[in-house]
This record gives C-alpha cells, structure tokens and sequence, in this order.
C-alpha cells in the first residue's frame, strides 16, 4: 500500500520505549509462535493494560510459558541492557514481573529472574521504516503523501476527537476564569471575547487588558465612550504621557481621575506588538471597535448567547469606531485617508467561531445541565471554513475543509498532533501503522 523510502538512519536510533510501548499495546507484531532468550516457547493471552504512572509498563497481563500460565506485570526496553541502566534491579516494585520485553536483547546473561522476549525478529520491517519516515520527515504533515488512503470513518471520527479536545482545553480554562470571576458570567465572556481581538499576535495581552480594566467598573460608564475608550487605552498604557489635541488630553485627564478612584493599575505599553501587523489590525484600531461594541451593545453576554447564525451578530461589529479613530490607526499620527474601520467578516467569523459557539455549548452545559452538542456541531457545520496558513498547507496535502467543523478539528491536530510528531497517539498515525505491517 505505502512506498515507503528505507533510510539510512539505524533503526535504533529512531527507536524509543514509547514506540515499543505503541507496538506492544496494539499488538503490532507477529503474536504466533514467538519464543522467549531461553528457547522456551510463549503465548500472550493478555497483553496487560499501560500503565502511566509509577511502575511497569503493563499491568495485569497474562502469558503461557509451555503449560504455565502467568498473571502479573510486563516491563519494556529498547535494550535488554537498560533494566540495569534504570536502576529496576534496585527497585522493589519491578522485581516481580513476569516478562521483560525488549527489542534488542544484548546482555549474554540475564539482568533478572524473568523470561526475556526479544522483540525485533517478530515486527515488520515496513513498519519500522515507515515510522522512522514519519519521524525524520521534514514537512509538517509528516503523513500528507496518504492521507487520501484513510477510511472516511477513521478520519471523521478523528475530527470529531480532535474538536471535543480543543474544547475541553479551552474550557479547562474558562472554568478557571469563572473561578477567578466567582462565577460571574458576564465576565467571563466579556475576558474570553476580549481576547479575540488580539488574533495570534496580541490575544495574550488583549486577555490582560480585560483583567485589568473588569467589565464592573466599564459598566459605570455605559453611556459615555470617552470614558470607556480612556479606561481601556490608560489601563493598555497607550494614552501618550504628553497629549497633543482635545481628544488626546480628554482621555488623558479621565484616565488619571479613573485611576485613583478605582485603584487600577495600568498594563505596560511593551507588551502590544505592532510590527509587522497590517495598521487595520493594531491593537488601538481593535480597542477602539471594542469600546465601541460595549458602549453601543445592551446586555452583550446575554443578547449573544441565543444568536444562532453569524449574520445575526453583523449589526453589532459593523459599528466602526470613534471620531478620532476614523483618522488615525495609533494615537498622535493622522492618517489622511478617513475610514469607519468595521470588523472584517473575517475577524467576525472568528468570533462567532472561537467563542460565541462554544461559549453557548459550556454554559448550556454549566448552568442548563444540557448537552447541546450536536447543535453545537451543526452551527459549526453551517458556517464558511477559515482560511489561514495552516488550513492551507492542510489543502495542499489534499484535504479539502468544507465547514468550520473542519477546519477548527484541523487547527487542533496540526498544532498538538502534526508539528509535535505525536503520530503513537494519533488515530491516523495508528491506521497507517496497522496497515503497513
């Protein structure tokens, strides 16, 4: 099925106990008629489950030598020589094992009191040497030439895999920041919105400014966006410490006076990065939209909560910007072209994708206790894939996205999986060692 290219590079070499740990658990080697180092002959009855934590490798495994049966725990190694180098032999835990499995087995005498299986005779060739392809190949899809070959099923299941598990990350996270919220809602939604604003470039620092500047104090001053754009750029440490027009010196003179009253403390101008971005996506044309977003918008968590398609939420990021921001893209340089600078449609879409969408499934879940899921899903479904540098390269090996199902699931296994050479624990990477045995 595969033409697979034999490299040069010992087999050794690519070798590691994780791989031999993939190869034991899912029995990718030949399980009939293996002998143990002494001659003796073995029948695995139960591999043993993996253990991840302290101890053997596999626990409560059980095996045939000749007419014995065997239960207990199974130990791993490249080399038979390694027990030693570990330090097992000085280890209570390990002493009573019933197999040590090695893949080399280069000791004349045995390190202990067990049976000794040497692997390698028994795994195929093209499996080791598809592996070691995998693991020496210098694009970022290492398995990109056969990614046509996957069965429908294994790979849209593994989609589905892949986005549950980019949620779960991220709701790790929002819990965390409910917490810090006490449980406040609005908050949370309001930091996680916030950080979309920053795309890859400033998300981090556009989360902070959140922090910095809570939804609480914003709330005070809802109908005036002065006072909300002089809150947010004094807490991003943007108003410039000698103001030069009406507008400059306003907020300049709120922010001071806002300060004091409310005890903040402001972020360092360092931390936002220009360089390199587009103007219509520096930090201070998104903190204008922003301040205009939360001064014309009623209620934002909530009235977005129930949204169920993107269009339904143009109105409110197609709002533009203030006067001033209509003629410069950083503070104390106009530009002489005027502009209301909206929200892109892409930048809306990556909202609508990023939190809006998930956001509605966690609460449900949270305070609902309802699994909406697949409507989640469906949402997902119906809206236009994203398209970026990853999502492009994934085309260019061939797959073709065509939601942003997809193409959130792709953005997940390229960045955990493909660049982290992951493939042992990726169920694609296992299809293709499977197959290729």
């Amino acid at each position: 099925m595969f033409n697979i290219r034999v490299l040069n590079t010992p087999i050794e070499f690519i070798l590691n106990e994780k791989l031999l740990q993939f190869i034991w658990q899912f029995a990718l080697f030949q399980a009939v008629g293996l002998q143990l180092k002494d001659g003796r002959g073995l029948t695995i009855i139960n591999r043993g489950t993996l253990n991840r934590n302290a101890g053997p490798d596999f626990s409560n495994a059980k095996i045939r030598i000749q007419n014995t049966i065997w239960a207990g725990n199974i130990e791993l190694h490249v080399k038979e020589s390694d027990w030693k180098k570990h330090k097992h032999h000085e280890e209570p835990a390990y002493q009573n094992i019933i197999l040590h499995v090695v893949y080399t087995s280069d000791l004349s005498e045995d390190a202990g009191n067990f049976p000794v299986l040497e692997l390698k005779p028994y795994i195929s060739v093209a499996l080791m040497d598809y592996y070691t392809t995998l693991m020496q190949s210098p694009v970022s899809i290492p398995c990109a030439p056969h990614l046509q070959n996957i069965p429908d099923l294994v790979w849209q299941s593994w989609l589905q895999r892949m986005l549950l598990e980019k949620w779960e990350l991220k709701f790790t996270r929002w819990q965390e920041i409910l917490r810090q919220a006490q449980g406040n809602w609005s908050q949370l939604f309001y930091q996680v919105f916030t950080r979309n604003f920053g795309s890859k470039v400033n998300d981090d620092a556009f989360e902070e400014l959140a922090k910095v500047s809570p939804l609480a104090v914003l709330a005070k001053h809802k109908d005036n966006l002065t006072h909300i754009e002089a809150l947010l750029f004094g807490q991003a440490g943007m108003i410039p410490q000698q103001p030069q027009n009406p507008y400059e010196i306003e907020l300049s003179i709120h922010y001071a006076f806002f300060k004091q009253k409310y005890g903040l403390q402001a972020m360092q101008a360092r931390q936002w990065k220009f360089l390199r971005m587009r103007p219509a996506g520096f930090p201070s044309i998104r903190i204008a939209q922003l301040a205009m977003i939360l001064y014309k918008s009623e209620q934002l968590f909530a009235s977005l909560l129930n949204v169920q398609q993107p269009d339904d939420i143009r109105h409110l990021f197609e709002l533009g910007v203030s006067q001033y921001w209509e003629t410069h893209y950083t503070f104390q340089k106009e530009s002489k072209v005027k502009s209301q600078k909206h929200l892109g449609h892409a930048m809306q879409a990556l909202i609508w994708i990023n939190t809006i969408v998930p956001m509605q499934y966690f609460y449900g879940l949270n305070q609902e206790g309802l699994n909406k899921l697949q409507d989640t899903i469906t949402k997902l479904q119906q809206t236009a894939q994203e398209d970026n540098s990853v999502i492009k390269t994934w085309r260019q090996s061939g797959i073709k996205p065509g939601s942003a199902w997809d193409t959130q699931a792709l953005l997940h296994l390229f960045r955990q999986y493909c660049t982290a050479k992951k493939c042992l624990e990726c169920s694609i990477g296992l299809w293709f060692l499977k197959t290729c045995r």
